[in-house]
């Protein structure tokens, strides 16, 4: 009930009729969602999340009430398991771009306020960026190269050659292109589908 909605039970009986609240998924439109222990997540919780996120809504049907809430908002888990068999479910991992290790780095090296710094002078840039991406197009002939180099590496999701796409013309945009270019291509490569590589 907390992550998609449910019956309201101190408005329901100050009313004297169903009353229903949102949840957390609705709550956090429009922003980031952050899975903190995200391995150890269930396959059921998981399979809820992943519907809102493919569908940009929550549905929910409780107490014969209906309510279609839309709501798109950024994932970001993380996986802080330390053996094989502690991983982020599957079904949730494809539909997240990017795979970052952060094993390496120092806690002290990456401190919010000198990371908010560094991307305060690109503000204007990311939200020139937001407003131009709609209008970026992209070339067959990078398609088809996204497209065939996750064949190569073995990358068998179909989610993952739309998200590196996605990031392809995002980063078009942030370049201020009007088209996505090979250099944009290969940053997608680079970020999406290399740490999806099987072989």
């Amino acid at each position: 009930e907390r992550l998609l909605g449910g019956l309201d039970l101190p408005a329901t009986l100050a009313s004297g009729q169903p009353v229903l609240q949102q949840g957390l998924l609705v709550e956090v439109d429009g922003s980031v969602l952050l899975l903190a222990m995200a391995e150890r997540l269930s396959a059921g919780t998981a399979a809820r999340l992943a519907n809102v996120m493919d569908n940009g809504q929550v549905r929910l049907e409780r107490d014969g009430l209906t309510r279609q809430s839309p709501t798109r908002f950024g994932v970001v888990a993380l996986d802080e398991g330390i053996g094989d068999d502690e991983a982020l479910v599957a079904t949730l991992r494809d539909r997240l771009a990017f795979d970052l290790d952060l094993s390496q780095v120092p806690p002290r090296s990456a401190l919010a306020d000198e990371l908010a710094q560094q991307w305060m002078h690109r503000a204007a840039d990311i939200e020139a960026a937001r407003e131009r991406i709609a209008s970026i197009t992209v070339p067959d002939a990078i398609v088809a190269a996204l497209c065939g180099t996750a064949l190569t590496l073995g990358v068998d999701s179909a989610r993952a050659s739309l998200l590196a796409l996605r990031v392809a013309r995002a980063s078009a945009a942030l370049d201020g292109n009007e088209a996505v270019t090979e250099d944009d291509a290969t940053i997608a490569e680079r970020l999406v589908l290399a740490p999806r590589a099987t072989r």
